[in-house]
């Protein structure tokens, strides 16, 4: 079962074991949240408040679409690594980058890659996906993959489509793609 929440500047992913592990957790944080009426409710109690409860519970919780410069973590701090406290294990890629992208930046080596789907429109559910070695689809089992990093692979579209899929050359000054081979 998954939330993603919103921090002040990023967005959550929060993978719950069952449905009674979600209804509880709602029902002890439903005033540190703007609303939970919404896809993505804000939240705005102490963090590390959150943090512990979700690390004593054995809650998966990761970054989504980090390198998004809309509430992408990469975009609100300069390492992953600074956020110790969380015991990130996973990340969410998001429509800009893939694992060979992501590979290149030495504190993701040891990170879990989920490309999931943060469609906010019937017509993008499932544009990004996952391949899992799993013994089945119960919650139970497909989050023990994913902590055991049994990701076969991850789906999406081409990078180079996606929004946010440009740098900058600070050499020549000259914006280009991120796989870009592009040297001064």
């Amino acid at each position: 079962f998954e939330l993603k929440i919103e921090s002040k500047y990023v967005h959550f992913v929060i993978l719950f074991n069952t449905r009674n592990q979600l209804l509880k957790f709602k029902n002890l944080f439903k005033y540190h949240f703007s609303s939970f009426k919404y896809s993505c409710p804000q939240y705005i109690g102490n963090i590390f408040t959150l943090v512990n409860y979700l690390n004593n519970e054995n809650i998966i919780v990761f970054p989504a679409h980090i390198f998004t410069p809309y509430k992408g973590i990469y975009s609100a701090i300069d390492k992953i690594s600074s956020l110790n406290y969380f015991n990130l294990n996973v990340i969410e890629l998001g429509l800009s980058a893939d694992a060979f992208l992501a590979s290149y930046i030495s504190e993701l080596n040891k990170m879990v890659f989920l490309s999931n789907s943060d469609a906010h429109s019937l017509n993008n559910i499932a544009r990004e996906f996952n391949e899992i070695d799993t013994k089945d689809l119960s919650v139970y089992d497909v989050i023990k993959a994913i902590n055991k990093n049994k990701i076969i692979s991850n789906y999406g579209i081409i990078p180079e489509l996606g929004k946010y899929h440009l740098t900058y050359c600070n050499n020549c000054n000259k914006q280009t793609f991120l796989n870009n081979s592009h040297l001064c």
